[in-house]
């Protein structure tokens, strides 16, 4: 399991759903004995591989998985599944 922190922004990196459903407990239990509350309608999920379908990827109710195409910003640079190579140089150039 592998996370990101910069000011308060989390980042959990995930190699498969399980395992990111298995860090999403984590995090609640830790929130659950520390106070921390975690803000679920601002998580979103992103499945980077380009050879699954995030349509296809069943987050239980759990995870908010975000579509094919649709860019994400994370901490200034735009993410998303299957997002055109150019993209974040269409972007600099606008």
């Amino acid at each position: 399991m592998i996370s990101i922190f910069f000011a308060d922004d989390s980042t959990l990196l995930s190699k498969d759903l399980p395992a990111a459903v298995e860090q999403l407990g984590i995090v609640e239990e830790f929130c659950a004995v520390s106070g921390a509350w975690l803000n679920q309608t601002k998580c979103q999920t992103l499945v980077l591989n380009g050879h699954l379908d995030p349509a296809d990827t069943d987050g239980g109710g759990l995870l908010n998985i975000v579509p094919s195409g649709q860019p994400v910003k994370y901490l200034g640079l735009m993410f998303g599944h299957r997002l055109p190579s150019d993209y974040q140089l269409n972007l600099v150039n606008e």
